[in-house]
């Protein structure tokens, strides 16, 4: 059972189980170490992967959640094992990740900060929601009152006109019209045409200004319903443009607000613990990179070192004897 324990650390941090057995047991305590430091770093970018992809990435599945903290989890032990499984000392390579392990641990630390100082940050995200909604709902409102404006302006000029025609109608709601007619007489002219009686008939009709009155009042209810889903529209309008507010709220917005001085740079005593947060990400995101680079190499790292030394004097006595015997 034992191992099988160490076979699967080896495939773990990436070592060779067979090198390893030759070894004496402080490589294996150092593969121990090793293997600690990458399930820590794990387990927290696990974390703050879930933490990110509910709160930021807006995932409501909690697969899919899992899923992103996985990926976080899985990128972390790709970059450990890249340190682990450098042979020899490379220190160019140990500089760039402690510049990356100053970025994630700025990340790290501000991902938990924010779930620390939640309510803090909630309180000062109101604040914004409603200044940034105030800004937008009178825009909006000035345009809704222009619109309304117009509607009215030309409601105004249409009820005139349909009292005018009213009046009109009121005072000759039927007109006289003549419809002229001809027929034959039974004669002929001096061509032998036929000649022709013109007659009228005259009829009382509709005043037809009653239809321009009809269109007039159509229109009218045309402009009045406009008006009114304009009011409601304008009414509801507010909690319409908070929850636009809400939903376009973002990482930088929020980063804006954590790094504010109502919340961490509020006072000292915020400040402080922020730097210990950071201070302690930045030394765990480290932990892998100093003990390979500042530590004693173990026997383990010793035999591969020697290996590759020995293998590569092999390689060039090869190259070097090849000429010589063309």
């Amino acid at each position: 059972m034992r191992g099988k324990w160490t076979e699967i650390l080896c495939s773990f941090v990436g070592w060779d189980c067979d090198i390893l057995n030759e070894c004496s047991a402080a490589s294996r305590k150092t593969l121990h170490r090793y293997a600690g430091a990458i399930v820590l770093l794990m387990l927290l970018w696990f974390y703050i992967g879930y933490g990110m992809a509910s709160r930021y990435f807006k995932m409501d599945s909690v697969w899919s959640q899992l899923g992103v903290a996985a990926v976080f989890s899985f990128i972390v032990w790709i970059i450990e094992r890249q340190i682990i499984l450098i042979v020899g000392r490379n220190k160019a390579v140990g500089r760039v990740r402690i510049v990356l392990a100053v970025i994630m641990a700025l990340l790290g630390a501000t991902i938990i900060d924010q779930t620390l100082f939640g309510k803090d940050i909630d309180a000062q995200m109101a604040k914004v929601i409603e200044a940034r909604t105030d800004e937008r709902f009178a825009y909006r409102k000035r345009i809704i009152e222009d619109e309304l404006a117009r509607s009215r302006m030309e409601l105004d000029s249409l009820e005139t006109t349909a009292a005018l025609l009213s009046d009109e109608i009121g005072k000759r709601p039927m007109i006289k019209t003549v419809l002229y007619t001809k027929s034959a007489t039974g004669h002929l002219d001096s061509l032998g045409n036929a000649v022709m009686a013109t007659g009228y008939i005259e009829e009382m009709v509709p005043n037809p200004k009653s239809q321009d009155r009809d269109r007039v009042n159509r229109r009218i209810d045309d402009i009045r319903s406009h008006m009114t889903s304009l009011v409601d529209r304008q009414q509801a309008m507010r909690e319409e443009i908070r929850n636009e507010t809400k939903a376009d709220i973002g990482l930088l917005t929020e980063l804006e607000i954590t790094f504010s001085d109502e919340v961490l740079f509020s006072g000292w005593a915020s400040g402080l613990f922020y730097l210990a947060v950071f201070l302690f990400f930045l030394l765990i995101e480290t932990l892998v990179v100093t003990g390979k680079i500042y530590s004693q190499p173990c026997d383990y790292e010793v035999l591969v070192e020697h290996q590759q030394e020995k293998r590569r004097r092999q390689i060039c006595s090869l190259l070097e004897e090849r000429p010589r015997n063309e």
